[in-house]
């Protein structure tokens, strides 16, 4: 399976809560928006065929299903600010 934030991924940075709201991403406005729990993280160490480690982090939403974000330090890297 390819992930597609590993090919890009959009990146906002705001100066402000005042800045964020202008652009669009008061979440609390918009009623498509879903609020989702981080249940767990998981630290695999040797999780990347590099041999680094990556941070599964395992989401459960209002309904009860469950998703995973993966995050690795190159990606963490690669965001500006």
């Amino acid at each position: 399976m390819t992930n597609p934030i590993h090919n890009r991924l959009s990146i906002a940075i705001c100066d402000g809560v005042d800045d964020a709201v202008a652009r669009g991403f008061n979440w609390a406005a918009q009623p498509d928006v879903r609020p989702i729990e981080v249940e767990q993280v998981v630290v695999v160490r040797g999780g990347m065929e590099s041999g680094k480690a990556s941070v599964d982090f395992v989401l459960r939403d209002e309904t009860g299903r469950r998703f995973v974000f993966m995050v690795t330090r190159e990606l963490l890297r690669s965001l500006p600010g």
